[in-house]
């Protein structure tokens, strides 16, 4: 069986697809209700998804959309550094 974080890994690139900053994990919400009923469905229970999320599933959402969006910022510096 997988790990409750790499199980996590796959479900949140799923998830987080597009690039995009936001401020508030209330957003998130409805998505982290959709990942605590895969996980139980998977056999993970919901602590073990919390804690592989530090303890607030939908603020990890945020973070981890966060992270993307800057990351492809960062990219697109990389490849077009004078923004032509």
């Amino acid at each position: 069986m997988k790990s409750i974080s790499d199980w996590l890994d796959d479900k949140v690139d799923d998830i987080i697809n597009t690039p995009g900053f936001e401020e508030s994990s209330s957003g998130f919400e409805r998505e982290a209700e959709i990942l605590r009923a895969q996980a139980e469905a998977d056999g993970f229970t919901t602590k073990d998804l919390e804690d592989a999320c530090g303890g607030d599933i939908a603020a990890y959402l945020m973070e981890r959309q966060n992270a993307l969006t800057q990351s492809e910022m960062r990219q697109k510096i990389e490849d077009d550094p004078y923004g032509k």
